[in-house]
């Protein structure tokens, strides 16, 4: 079987209560937070998601080879504390869960030379789960009470996993992400959050169970060379008549 190097990953979340992606968050506790993060939060979310995922040969001009596609169903928490000294810490994570997702690539056959390399079409379901961790920083911790502005990292896992088609697929990526982040009240009621980012992915490792379809065997394949990712999202903070904070955020990530 041959290997395929590069693994190219976008996602948007589109949360509803509480990745491009609208998204929707919703306070936990009524009354206990504020508009600009201070002291203990937290958050729950649903929504929607459109995730693509994609394959090329490296040694082959980066040839297309596969790639699939999924809207899908989106759950995620958000939990948090931030210190007097500004700083902050931060952990976040998902559950993604494909409505349908559709593949686009070639059959691996290598027991029929003739069938193998044909191109081929098929429904599946797959789903992905993202785990965060950052500490940041406030540098106007102290100058203004309106706006904050956070240098933040830590690090993150992302896991994808193909869970219907006969060829059982696993792909995670480990990086580090180095974030800007601001929050900027526009009123006593409204806030804006805005973030932007790059992704160090440490490691990729692909796993495909092809003896499980006509392979002849299985691919295991860990890169450390040429990954890169970038991250960013705009929202809205905004307090309800019952004292929640909910929020409205549109997301974009993208892993290479």
């Amino acid at each position: 079987m041959k290997t395929l190097i590069t693994f190219n990953q976008k996602f948007t979340k589109f949360f509803l209560i509480g990745a491009l992606s609208l998204s929707f968050l919703a306070s936990l506790a009524q009354g206990a937070q504020e508009l600009i993060k201070d002291g203990f939060y937290r958050h729950i979310g649903t929504g929607i998601s459109y995730y693509r995922y994609g394959e090329v040969d490296t040694d082959n001009n980066d040839a297309f080879v596969m790639r699939i596609e999924s809207p899908m169903l989106n759950a995620s928490g958000n939990i948090g504390y931030v210190f007097p000294n500004g700083i902050k810490l931060d952990g976040y994570a998902d559950v993604n869960i494909s409505l349908w997702a559709f593949y686009t690539g070639h059959t691996r056959d290598e027991r029929n030379p003739a069938n193998d390399g044909k191109k081929a079409t098929s429904p599946e379901f797959n789903s992905y789960y993202r785990f965060q961790g950052l500490v940041g920083y406030n540098f106007l911790n102290g100058v203004s009470e309106r706006t904050t502005l956070y240098l933040q990292t830590g690090t993150a896992y992302f896991l994808s996993r193909t869970d219907s088609q006969m060829i059982e697929r696993l792909q995670g990526y480990f990086h580090i992400p180095l974030q800007l982040e601001a929050e900027i009240m526009l009123s006593n009621s409204l806030a804006l959050n805005i973030m932007g980012g790059v992704n160090w992915v440490l490691f990729g490792n692909h796993l495909s169970k092809g003896t499980r379809e006509n392979s002849t065997g299985n691919l295991n394949v860990t890169q450390r060379d040429g990954l890169f990712g970038a991250s960013g999202f705009v929202g809205l903070r905004y307090r309800t008549k019952e004292g929640n904070i909910n929020a409205i955020r549109l997301m974009y990530e993208y892993l290479r």
